[in-house]
């Protein structure tokens, strides 16, 4: 007599279907290293912080030129770091970075000096090898705001706040190369080759002509 199997129901075969569909996609939603395309050399290529009204601090402070370092923590946080001195951590998802609470960056603030401004928001927005940066922050009793845009790479003229000075350096330098070991190995050439010329060449023209006045007198 053959045994009777158990018969299922058509809900029970749909949600066995349904569950063997899904599985694989529900186990990687939201995992995985979201920090990769963030990470590495940036250089703000245009962008500034505008003190509000009243503020002892007037002048808007430049982020042109500044370079900034992203570095993973862990798959979903990057520090941001500005030479020694600044290193502020954002949580990533997705395409958008948002700055942790209670975080400080100090900046040079040129005849102020490094000031630690505290940062009230700061969001990065990714585009391809672009940034936009929106930055609210405080120093003192001071507000400022503004917005920036970050894009990939190193600068090419230095480092912020210095890189012109270190520039004009390397050119006097190169300069006072040109001047010095350059043109004065063109002078001693030039030197060697006149003395060259005026003495052994002419020496010796002198001695053919002499010799060949005499042969004409001769005859």
């Amino acid at each position: 007599m053959r045994a009777m199997r158990p018969r299922l129901s058509r809900a029970s075969i749909l949600f066995a279907l349904l569950t063997v569909t899904l599985a694989p996609s529900c186990g990687g939603g939201g995992s995985g290293d979201q920090t990769t395309k963030f990470v590495g050399a940036w250089t703000f290529a245009s962008g500034e912080l505008t003190p509000t009204a009243g503020c002892p601090i007037s002048a808007p402070f430049s982020l042109k030129g500044i370079s900034v370092m992203f570095a993973k923590v862990d798959d979903a946080t990057i520090s941001l770091g500005i030479g020694a001195v600044c290193t502020v951590r954002f949580k990533v998802s997705g395409a958008t970075a948002t700055v942790e609470p209670k975080q400080t960056c100090t900046l040079d603030f040129g005849a102020l000096g490094p000031m630690a401004v505290a940062i009230d928001a700061w969001t990065l927005t990714l585009t391809g090898d672009q940034i936009d940066n929106t930055i609210e922050g405080s120093i003192f009793i001071c507000k400022a705001s503004g917005t920036a845009v970050l894009t990939r790479g190193a600068p090419d003229g230095g480092a912020h706040d210095g890189g012109d000075a270190a520039t004009h350096e390397a050119g006097a330098t190169e300069t006072g190369a040109d001047t010095s070991a350059t043109d004065g190995g063109a002078t001693e050439a030039g030197a060697t080759e006149a003395g060259a010329d005026t003495s052994p060449a002419d020496a010796n023209m002198a001695d053919a002509s002499a010799t060949e006045t005499g042969a004409e007198a001769g005859d």
